[in-house]
């Protein structure tokens, strides 16, 4: 393993610990001075008659085996008896170092690195340094100067004092004019080294720069006088240096001098440039609403850069003296800037700032501790943002007055709003109904009819607002929506056409009846029309005033038709059923059908499977429906007889209240063609039941028109009120 030489600048000396098996192999040839190596002695130099000595005691030593081929002590110097040995280890394997190093030549010299300090106006130190790369040179004399250093000549004639250290101070000679000799230091404390032949030091020592450290360089004076330098232009790039003119600061108290050479140079950047980046402003205000919710308003303005001109430095401005100022060409006329590095605003001279205003920005420069490059500061101060804010700006009172009758606006509003809303619920829902639908037709009227108003323009822009303002009464009481384009709408909207229908006739041409009305629908393709038109055959059913067999064919034929489409499960006229809850407050004579859930998607009719999931009323739970049992079931019965059992019992085995249109739209599909038609009988005795104040039978009923052993449709004669009569024939519910 390759052994370093590791520099060390610590001089105190160490305690000496000798190696258990650590022998001297190296000691000082009395004739010469020469370091001589015990493997170099021969016969004629043994034991007392070796002629050499301790190159730290400079006693006289015994070579311990010299020149013997065998032995079992490895040959080595040793010391008289009793004599004092404290150093002579280290300072032998110092020599045998210094061997190496004259027998090589060549020396590798550590580079040199000078420091220079200057103190800143701030206080702070500004610190650089020099620096002298490695340089490799030949050794061309080489002279023992001490136990512990040589003095090497280079080629070129430099003299170069290297000294080798372990234990004891570093000493500093001085060359024949007086002058300290330039020094390296090498630092040893490996002991094995006194032990190694000449072969061994050259196998496993190795000089290197990184081994070495210099104590004095030939060149320390212009290193020193560079980095000094170096310092200084630091220090004064960051602005923390004298000037050179000296006026500029005659008269500064020492601790404000930094700052206030910091304000020049802001002055000094903006005269130059006449531009500066301003932050953005800002107004917010906010009230609250009877002490809780709060109402805000927020102004702003962006970042702008503005143009300045005739900066100045410190000009009083009242009771206030900022450190600089500018004109602008707004209507404030000028802009005041606070430049702050160490003493912040205090709220005394924020006060002062305020009375005069006149719109003052801050440059804080704080967060850089007043140590910034000019480079810097120049970006800084013309385009930086995060370190500006508004102290004052007339222009956040004036925004904030505006922003506070807005706030007041609204609370009024909100305070109105609420009164609004006490006021509606205390209407009755059904008057609040009334009025919307009177706000509906007056509004379709008003195409044709101006009435009081001027223009016809006039009358629809009043009479729809109108329509808006009791639509928005109908959402007070739960009934959001009324205000919908599709509802509302003169041409094709549904309350118009329902009115119609209501009435009997069209209510914008009286002239027209009732069926020129559905004709009317029957013929509009617009696509939305399709999907509501279980809406209108709903309210025809509802309104009818004439027998059903007065209808024209063409009638019959388009009912027919979407009842078809409806039972083949297709979607073509299925509604939503967004509508149905507004629809049934209106018109409440279509509430029960619209209830029924007939023509929207959530009752769209789905292909027989084995299990489909029923929907059930919001009174009651979801349910699995097993039709399969359902058909099995209905192999018991023969068309028009026992409906009215089989759908008590499907109701309570599914717990479905009632609500068996999916399984008997599931029926008229597989071949009960009337299963529809009886389950519209079957609801019209429940609701007759139920009316009556009775309760249903269990499993069986026996109520008028009913036997247990077959089914017996109501003998009711009112062609109204005989839902199967009307129904008979008709494939399906209206």
């Amino acid at each position: 393993m390759n052994r370093n030489w590791v520099v060390n600048t610590n001089n105190s000396l160490n305690t000496k610990t000798f190696p258990a098996g650590q022998v001297m192999a190296w000691a000082r040839d009395i004739a010469t001075g020469e370091p001589i190596y015990i493997l170099e002695l021969d016969a004629t130099r043994t034991g007392g008659d070796c002629a050499c000595e301790c190159p730290s005691c400079d006693l006289a030593l015994v070579a311990v085996n010299a020149a013997k081929e065998k032995y079992r002590k490895r040959p080595h110097f040793r010391h008289p008896n009793g004599a004092e040995k404290s150093e002579c280890m280290f300072l032998s394997a110092r020599l045998a170092a210094l061997h190496l190093l004259r027998e090589q030549g060549v020396l590798m010299l550590p580079g040199r690195r000078i420091y220079g300090r200057v103190a800143g106006l701030s206080g702070f130190e500004h610190e650089a340094w020099v620096e002298m790369l490695p340089e490799r040179v030949h050794v061309r004399d080489f002279d023992f100067h001490d136990k512990v250093a040589a003095i090497l000549t280079l080629d070129d004639g430099r003299q170069l004092r290297i000294q080798l250290t372990g234990t004891g101070a570093i000493s500093t000679s001085l060359d024949s004019d007086g002058l300290p000799i330039p020094t390296v230091i090498l630092d040893l404390h490996d002991l094995t080294i006194a032990s190694m032949s000449p072969d061994e030091l050259r196998s496993r020592l190795t000089l290197v720069p990184e081994n070495l450290c210099w104590v004095n360089h030939w060149k320390d004076p212009e290193l020193k006088a560079q980095a000094q330098e170096d310092a200084r232009r630091l220090a004064a790039e960051l602005l923390d240096i004298a000037p050179e003119d000296e006026s500029l600061l005659a008269g500064v108290d020492a601790k404000f001098r930094h700052e206030t050479l910091l304000h020049f140079e802001v002055k000094r950047i903006l005269a130059e440039s006449k531009e500066i980046q301003v932050s953005a402003l800002i107004a917010v205000v906010t009230n609250h609403v009877d002490g809780g919710t709060p109402m805000t308003e927020i102004w702003s303005r962006s970042s702008e850069l503005i143009q300045i001109f005739d900066v100045q430095l410190e000009q009083r401005f009242g009771r206030v003296i900022p450190d600089v100022v500018a004109h602008v060409s707004d209507p404030y006329g000028a802009i005041m800037i606070e430049v702050t590095v160490t003493n912040q605003i205090t709220d005394e001279r924020l006060v002062r700032i305020r009375e005069q205003n006149i719109p003052t920005i801050e440059i804080n420069l704080s967060q850089s501790g007043g140590r910034i490059s000019r480079a810097d500061l120049k970006a800084l101060v013309i385009h930086g943002i995060n370190t500006k804010r508004w102290l004052h700006h007339p222009e956040i009172a004036i925004q904030e007055q505006i922003l506070e009758a807005k706030v007041d606006a609204k609370i009024t509003e909100l305070m109105q709003g609420k009164a609004e809303r006490i006021r509606v619920m205390a209407m009755p829902l059904q008057a609040v109904a009334t009025e919307y639908l009177n706000a509906v037709h007056a509004f379709v009227k008003s195409y044709s009819d101006k009435g009081e108003f001027e223009s016809i323009n006039d009358a629809i822009d009043h009479r729809r607002k109108s329509v808006l303002s009791v639509s928005g009464n109908l959402a007070i009481h739960g009934y959001p929506g009324a205000s919908d384009p599709l509802l509302i709408r003169a041409q094709r909207g549904i309350i118009p056409r329902l009115l119609s229908i209501h009435c009997g006739h069209s209510i914008t041409n009286p002239q027209a009846s009732i069926l020129d009305v559905m004709n009317e629908i029957r013929c509009d393709n617009f696509t939305e029309n399709y999907k509501n038109l279980t809406i209108y055959l709903i309210a025809e059913n509802a309104y009818r005033t004439t027998n059903l067999a007065d209808r024209p064919d063409w009638f019959t034929k388009w009912v027919n038709d979407i009842k078809q489409s409806i039972g083949a499960g297709e979607g073509f006229y299925l509604r939503d059923g967004k509508y149905d809850k507004l629809l049934a407050l209106l018109f409440p004579e279509i509430s029960p059908g619209l209830a029924n859930g007939y023509g929207s998607v959530v009752r769209k009719n789905k292909p027989a499977v084995s299990k489909v999931r029923h929907t059930a009323p919001k009174s009651t739970y979801s349910h699995e429906v097993e039709f399969d049992a359902v058909l099995k079931d209905s192999r018991w019965l023969k068309v028009g007889d026992e409906f009215g059992k089989w759908f008590e019992i499907w109701s309570d085995r599914y717990g479905l209240n009632y609500e068996l249109g999916p399984i008997a739209a599931f029926l008229q599909k597989n071949g009960f063609e009337n299963a529809i038609a009886e389950l519209h009988a079957w609801n019209a005795y429940v609701k007759q039941v139920r009316v009556s104040g009775r309760k249903l039978p269990s499993r069986s009923f026996t109520g008028p028109g009913y036997d247990h052993s077959s089914w017996k449709r109501p003998a009711v004669d009112t062609p109204k009120e005989n839902q199967y009569a009307l129904l008979k024939g008709r494939n399906g519910p209206r």
